[in-house]
């Protein structure tokens, strides 16, 4: 079960990111991911971060998952990569201009693509989410989800 969880997470999370466009070139890529729960008393809203290499290139990509069901209001979600190079990328929600996240739905986006120009930071890449959530009873978490992957 948690094979299959895990499988159609990370398929969402590439669709949601081909949804919005955000897809990079049409190559095989090699994605890792870690998702992590917003709290341990919330299992239905995860948060999801992967990399992704291409080649000599890095990105990082940041979902979050809506599978309550209840509305959630994003007020921040960025994506960045730390290695090897700096890129980050604010995905829009902000406390003035918050996004509803229904029951059922998610939230893509992905970092830039930065260059692994060294051999030795070939096989290397760190990425990370930070999401800002108010769920229905108005309790406010933020969270950041890291993701360290050797390729």
């Amino acid at each position: 079960m948690r094979i299959l969880t895990k499988s159609l997470i990370l398929m969402f999370a590439a669709a949601g990111v081909a949804t919005l466009g955000l897809a990079g070139p049409a190559h095989a890529s090699t994605v890792d991911c870690a998702q992590q729960q917003l709290r341990a008393d919330t299992p239905n809203i995860l948060i999801v971060t992967c990399t992704e290499a291409e080649g000599d290139q890095r990105r990082g990509l940041s979902t979050v998952i809506n599978n309550t069901d209840q509305a959630i209001q994003l007020t921040e979600l960025v994506s960045l990569i730390s290695f090897p190079e700096y890129g980050t990328t604010d995905c829009g929600p902000s406390r003035l201009q918050p996004v509803m996240l229904q029951p059922g739905t998610q939230l893509a986006c992905s970092s830039p693509w930065v260059l692994a120009a060294h051999t030795w930071n070939v096989t290397r890449a760190a990425a990370f989410t930070l999401v800002r959530v108010t769920e229905a009873q108005g309790r406010y978490t933020t969270l950041s989800v890291p993701v360290y992957t050797y390729y």
